[in-house]
């Protein structure tokens, strides 16, 4: 009789032996803590305010030159050219669709490069925090030619070699990016966008805001407010993959899905070559000097046989998609560019990074001055996601689990940095920190803003998630174009709310492509593992206690 209770109690604890091993290996992942932020510094958080009573404008003719005694509270930059203007050198060719250089037109010009941040007040009469050579181009697509243009700037040594410098306290390299968006009159898109990133995805590129002269002789003007934003690279304070030199062909690589651009190494991969996918993938890094015809084939193949998995109809397939990305850097990607109403993500401007012996990641995040109903020819409709119907998000998205992954982790982060208390406290936070210097970037381009030429023309849509303010089908107007900059804060605060609250509801409805047949194949998946499993450990327990039964 003893035997028999000792060997029932060995079965027992066998089988709960047994049964917290399962568990041990299937809730790690479907209870993964929320991701803790990471200590990003925030500028309109961290730096020094603006004085409250200073004159915004005082220092500024009525054609934008600066005068003397001019100050600001956010750092100046301040570029040289010697006189030479700073050319458009691209043009749209409207029968192959994209951007080709104008014939004979130089794009750089050299220039010196000063900054002044002293940690306060900032003024020209101090002695600069960084003084460089360095050579400026316009940068962009459909904004090259905007008149608030947009830069690249190459720091130099005297002699003419790269010069890796710290700028504004973000890390050494010696290509930056200034950008000054026409576009977007709140000047806060792309910085809440990539602040929020920042405690979301890895290698976000860091941001400050600053204020930009140009020397025009002996002249300086005043060409607004600027974000100096880290250019996307592969580097130690950029996109950390392997620097070391390929192997066979195999090595790390950042890719960038975009319009065509003569100037990179453009891929042909499964998808692009079959009709599959649009746009084309472009090999940032190893860059086109290193890349020989090994690495690219590589870089082809790797990329293709994901592609040849996840654009299967076969369910078996197409579940394996998760052995060539990193899921949650897929979902993180897709409820950033989501949330911020981002259309052209997937499409354009949409980087993808894989380091040796690691997955596919999606990111780092770019392009952001077009959120949150910025398009002029495509209205942002807040009461519907966009997202499912970009370039391999369109596959991903047919998942039932992909999805139901993307929901919990949009409820884990609506908790945090996406919160409503966390983006308003954003919103006031960044424009009462522009505060002056946002007047005077207005004074300079009120024209631009409130006129005509990007007006944005209004829409009606239906406001399904406002109860009280409007029957659930009843449409509603939306009033896109603002004249104020009091009135673009409070659009952008209205989207970011009715957006924020409508994606739980509305993504599900926009996985219509999903499929029985996946669903059941991975349910069938996962209940086979379970049972395997446990048999196994009755099995063990069963040994066990034979043997110890045996002994007695």
């Amino acid at each position: 009789m003893r035997a028999r209770i000792r060997n029932f109690r060995l079965v027992l604890c066998a089988t709960v032996a047994g049964l917290l091993l399962l568990a041990v290996l299937v809730l790690p992942a479907l209870l993964a803590p929320t991701e803790a932020a990471r200590g990003v510094y925030a500028q309109h958080r961290d730096a020094a305010p603006p004085a409250p009573a200073e004159r915004a404008t005082a220092f500024l003719d009525g054609e934008g030159g600066v005068l003397e005694g001019f100050s600001s509270h956010l750092p100046l930059v301040l570029i040289d050219t010697g006189g030479r203007p700073i050319p458009v050198h691209q043009i749209l060719d409207m029968e192959k669709g994209y951007m080709v250089p104008i014939p004979g037109v130089e794009p750089f010009v050299p220039c010196e490069l000063r900054v002044y941040d002293g940690g306060g007040y900032n003024r020209l009469t101090d002695a600069p925090a960084v003084r460089t050579s360095a050579r400026i181009k316009r940068r962009g697509n459909s904004s090259h030619a905007f008149e608030k243009a947009q830069y690249k700037l190459n720091l130099l040594t005297a002699d003419g070699a790269e010069n890796p410098l710290p700028l504004l306290g973000m890390g050494a390299e010696d290509e930056w990016v200034l950008n000054g968006s026409m576009l977007d009159k709140s000047l806060l898109r792309n910085y809440m966008a990539f602040t929020v990133a920042a405690e979301v995805l890895p290698y976000t590129p860091k941001v400050r805001y600053c204020e930009v002269l140009l020397r025009d002789g002996d002249k300086l003007r005043y060409e607004g407010v600027y974000l100096l934003i880290e250019k996307i690279k592969q580097g130690p304070h950029r996109v950390a993959i392997s620097d070391e030199a390929p192997q066979g062909g195999e090595t790390a690589y950042l890719l960038r899905r975009d319009r065509y651009d003569p100037e990179r190494l453009m891929l042909r991969t499964h998808a692009s070559e079959t009709g599959l996918s649009a746009g084309r993938l472009g090999l940032l890094y190893p860059k086109r000097d290193k890349a020989d015809e090994a690495v690219v084939r590589f870089v082809e193949a790797d990329i293709s046989a994901f592609e040849r998995v996840l654009y299967s109809d076969d369910p078996g397939v197409f579940l394996t998609y998760k052995d060539y990305i990193d899921v949650d850097s897929f979902v993180d990607y897709v409820i950033l560019n989501e949330f911020f109403g981002n259309y052209d993500a997937g499409w354009n401007s949409t980087y993808f990074y894989k380091d040796l012996g690691g997955k596919l990641c999606a990111g780092p995040i770019w392009d952001y001055d077009s959120i949150l109903d910025n398009y002029i020819s495509e209205p942002m409709d807040p009461m519907a996601v966009a997202f499912a119907g970009a370039p391999w998000f369109d596959r991903l998205i047919r998942h039932r689990e992909f999805v139901e992954r993307v929901l919990a982790r949009y409820g884990e982060l609506r908790r945090g940095p996406l919160s409503p208390r966390r983006m308003d406290a954003l919103l006031d936070g960044a424009a009462r920190y522009l505060g002056p210097a946002r007047e005077r970037d207005w004074r300079r381009w009120r024209a631009v803003y409130t006129g005509p030429e990007y007006a944005l023309p209004d829409i009606a849509f239906t406001a399904a998630a406002h109860a009280g303010e409007a029957a659930p089908d009843e449409p509603q107007l939306l009033r896109r174009q603002t004249d104020s900059y009091e009135q673009e804060i409070l659009k952008l605060r209205y989207l970011l709310r009715a957006h924020g609250e409508i994606i739980p509801k509305a993504l599900p409805q926009a996985n219509n492509l999903h499929t029985a047949s996946i669903s059941a194949a991975e349910d069938y998946k996962k209940s086979s593992m379970l049972v395997m499993l446990f048999l196994l450990s009755f099995a063990a327990a069963v040994r066990i206690a034979r043997r110890h039964g045996g002994g007695a």
